[in-house]
C-alpha cells in the first residue's frame, strides 16, 4: 500500500509540475502575442533608431564635402564662361557687336516661337498626348 501511495504521489507530482511549465510556457507566448499586436498598432520605435541603415557621419561628411566642390566648380564654370563671352564681345567692332545682338535677339524669338507651336501641337486633337491618355 505504501508503494501504491508512493507511485501515486509521484504521478500526481509530475503532473502538477507538467500542467504548472505548460501554463508558463503558454503564459509567456500569450505575452508575446500581445507585444507583437501592440508593435503592430503602435509601429516598432526600435526600428526607427537603427543606424545600420545610414551611413557613418565621416561618409555623409565626405559626400556633403564632394557636392559643395561641385557647386563651387560649377559656379567658376559659369563665371568663366561668362566672362569669356562678354571678352569675345568687346573684341568685336561695333557693326560686329550690333550684328551679334540682333543674332541672339533672333534666336531667343525663334525658341519662343517653337516652344509656343509644340504647346499648341500639343492641345490638339490625335496628338501623342492625347493619344496615349489613359481611359
Amino acid at each position: 500500500m505504501i508503494r501504491n501511495t508512493r507511485t501515486l504521489l509521484l504521478l500526481i507530482s509530475i503532473l502538477i509540475i507538467t500542467a504548472a511549465g505548460g501554463n508558463n510556457l503558454e503564459a509567456q507566448s500569450s505575452r508575446r502575442s500581445v507585444r507583437k499586436v501592440e508593435r503592430k498598432m503602435t509601429g516598432s520605435k526600435r526600428k526607427a533608431n537603427r543606424t545600420s541603415g545610414r551611413e557613418s557621419k565621416a561618409v555623409t561628411n565626405a559626400q556633403k564635402e564632394q557636392e559643395r566642390n561641385e557647386a563651387k566648380r560649377k559656379k567658376e564654370y559659369e563665371k568663366s564662361v561668362a566672362e569669356s563671352r562678354d571678352r569675345h564681345y568687346s573684341i568685336q567692332t561695333p557693326e560686329v557687336q550690333e550684328r551679334m545682338k540682333k543674332n541672339e535677339d533672333d534666336i531667343k524669338q525663334r525658341e519662343k516661337e517653337r516652344k509656343k507651336k509644340a504647346r499648341q501641337d500639343a492641345r490638339k486633337p490625335g496628338s501623342a498626348r492625347k493619344k496615349y491618355k489613359k481611359y
